[in-house]
């Protein structure tokens, strides 16, 4: 009996963190988009903060392909 009632708190948390993403992914992901193309105000030349670190530049630019793939932008 315990054991059904752990599954069923696990489950109703997967639920409710399932639902929690799906609303703010939908506002949260454009504005997240456009936030890390954006070129600092009064800067001569754009670089952006995160293309300093190879490492660093390869997710982000994996994060932004998702983005783009799979939500209007």
């Amino acid at each position: 009996m315990n054991s059904l009632r752990l599954i069923a708190r696990l489950l109703s948390t997967i639920l409710v963190i399932n639902l929690i993403l799906h609303l703010v992914k939908r506002p949260f992901l454009p504005w997240l988009y456009h936030w890390l193309l954006t070129c600092p105000p009064r800067a001569e030349r754009c670089e952006l903060l995160w293309q300093k670190s190879p490492l660093i530049e390869r997710l982000v630019w994996r994060i932004l392909e998702c983005i783009e793939n799979h939500h209007v932008v």
